[in-house]
């Protein structure tokens, strides 16, 4: 069964449509597979679309496929990095695939209710697992509510794909599939119902429920039992090796109201990376958060964004520790911007376990700003993007330039006259040079060209789709403390697309390489001239573009650094013993300072 999804048709060696759902990516798979994984193993890879995915933001996993179809086969073997023709009803695993294992991943992505014996193929796969690797499946729910109207009602069709898809060979309710993987040793971990509307109004679920409503009692269910059973058209459920339970990892966070992609990077990405893994479990929030009842000896790591604590705000924190978690400030710019942090003596950087940051510039100024005796530790974690966005520019002769920052008006006024002159010299020269400006309205008026389009303040999402657009950015930095406390977001945003980057030395001099990776200007007028040379020579300027993106995936992926962020809240929690009474203490000497006002 493949769920409804927008169509990604592609042709055959031959010329011939594929069947679309060979080349879709299922989401709910993708954000599943575990981002750490350095060996994939997928049975019914289709076109590899899915794989394909993965690879954007793990470029370094070796991702197998096996596949029935034979053209979808062919077209998977551009994308993956092994794929084979493979019938798991009649097919011995190819050599190389058994030989290949241990894998710490293998996913059926509607697959098994094709199969006439999934119970043997599963338990047959799950050998191939790694220690700590997981198995994954994405099924239908015979227990849909679609499907139990049309079983009861007037009959149902079959269909080329679907639900009643005519190839289906087998039957899963949620109960079955968790039957299944413990058949084959595994033991389930997580459950994510897909639950797509199917109809409206009087044909829809809830109209459904109201009629199933009085037989409810008899079958033994509530309404919500009913709506957690009937109400998914699919299921993934995820698995490993039976053994001894691991305690799942509890990542918890308060985040800042979404502002310029700050949460997404900062927080939201790199909790989706943990994610990935079956032995965490994350919560996000905005501006507050739960607590949860969890077993004492489970790792619980709170994370607040960019907290501006008073002195009030210990005994929130002293609640949050008193159940048990472990509290981790997020903080990436310097302190200075919130006047309340120094007059509340830093609580925002010592009521906590540890202090995470971008930079190693900040690192060592909030070490400064902690007083003694209670010093949280610290740690870096640089920017990171969570993928390699697919490459959509460079495809005309016309330089496309992004600009887009909050807080950047002193920052490129001393620029602007010098890429008005450039403007001016590429009209003459019948040279086309268009600019996406998002945010600042000031930087847009002031370019005197009329190939420009101003977006205001927007989600991450579009400002990364604008951006993968253009050709070039413009990094502009004056040299002052605050700037210097500034990551390198942009750049790492901008080469991830593949954009030539044009910066100042302030903050990127420490991770762009002059003329191989971007262009790094030292003076105001070199913004233009070199925006100039560039839009007279595309060739240099995709160059520059390929290398960022380049740096990009071998060093600043989100993939890359999830182990070091979770081996760091693991260290945080094994050592509470010592820190969690001197954190409780120093929490309620601040406490005992409002108590004295």
């Amino acid at each position: 069964m493949s769920a409804p999804a927008s169509k990604q048709d592609t042709t055959t060696a031959d010329g011939q449509p594929i069947r679309g759902y060979y080349n879709r990516v299922n989401d709910d798979l993708l954000i599943r597979i575990p981002m750490t994984a350095k060996r994939v193993l997928e049975l019914g890879c289709g076109a590899g679309a899915l794989g394909n995915a993965f690879k954007a933001r793990n470029p370094d996993v070796e991702y197998v496929g096996l596949e029935l179809d034979p053209d979808a086969a062919e077209m998977a073997k551009d994308r993956l990095d092994e794929v084979y023709l493979f019938n798991a009803d009649k097919d011995q695993l190819p050599d190389e695939v058994a030989n290949g294992a241990p894998f710490d991943a293998i996913i059926f992505g509607d697959v098994l209710e094709h199969l006439y014996d999934p119970w043997q193929v599963v338990s047959d796969f799950a050998k191939l697992l790694s220690d700590g690797g997981c198995l994954m499946t994405c099924i239908p729910n015979v227990q849909n509510w679609w499907f139990m109207q049309a079983v009861m009602g007037r009959g149902f069709e079959y269909h080329s794909e679907g639900l009643f898809d005519r190839t289906h060979l087998r039957w899963f309710s949620l109960q079955n599939m968790i039957d299944l993987f413990s058949q084959a040793g595994l033991r389930t971990t997580d459950v994510t119902p897909r639950n797509f509307i199917l109809q409206r109004g009087e044909h829809s679920f809830e109209k459904f429920a109201q009629m199933m409503a009085p037989s409810l009692p008899a079958l033994g269910m509530t309404p919500e039992q009913f709506a957690a059973k009937a109400k998914p058209l699919q299921f993934v459920v995820r698995g490993v090796k039976q053994g001894k339970p691991s305690e799942r990892m509890l990542l918890q966070s308060i985040m800042l109201r979404p502002v310029g992609g700050v949460n997404d990077v900062r927080v939201g990405q790199p909790l989706q990376s943990a994610a990935s893994l079956p032995e965490i479990e994350v919560h996000a929030t905005v501006r507050s958060a739960s607590l949860f009842e969890r077993p004492a000896e489970q790792p619980k790591v709170m994370i607040w964004q960019r907290p501006v604590h008073h002195y009030e705000a210990a005994k929130s924190l002293l609640n949050i520790v008193n159940k048990g978690y472990i509290v981790v400030t997020e903080f990436d710019d310097h302190t200075m911007r919130w006047e309340g942090i120094e007059k509340h003596e830093y609580l925002t950087l010592t009521g906590c376990h540890g202090v995470q940051t971008s930079t190693q510039v900040l690192a060592n100024i909030f070490k400064d700003q902690q007083p003694p005796p209670y010093q949280p530790d610290i740690a870096v974690f640089p920017n990171a993007v969570m993928q390699l966005p697919e490459r959509r520019n460079f495809t005309d002769n016309r330089l496309r330039v992004f600009f887009g920052a909050l807080n950047r008006e002193e920052d490129w006024g001393p620029i602007m006259p010098g890429i008005n002159k450039a403007l001016a010299e590429a009209q003459k020269a019948g040279i086309q040079i268009g600019f996406e400006v998002i945010h600042d309205q000031g930087f847009f008026d002031a370019l005197e060209t009329k190939i420009k389009r101003f977006t205001p303040t927007c989600d991450y999402p579009k400002y990364l789709e604008i951006l993968g657009r253009c050709e070039a950015a413009l990094l502009p930095l004056n040299d002052n403390l605050f700037n210097q406390c500034k990551s390198d977001l942009k750049f790492i945003e901008a080469g991830a697309a593949g954009l030539a980057v044009l910066a100042s030395p302030t903050v990127y001099s420490a991770t762009l390489e002059h003329d191989q990776t971007g262009l790094l200007l030292e003076q105001p007028d070199e913004f233009g001239a070199s925006l100039l040379k560039l839009a007279k020579d595309l060739k240099e300027a995709k160059r520059l573009g390929d290398n960022a993106r380049a740096y990009v995936s071998r060093e600043r992926l989100s993939s890359q650094q999830i182990e070091k962020r979770l081996s760091w809240y693991r260290l945080l929690w094994d050592n509470r013993h010592e820190t969690t009474p001197k954190l409780i203490e120093h929490l309620q000497q601040v406490i005992a300072k409002i108590d004295a006002v």
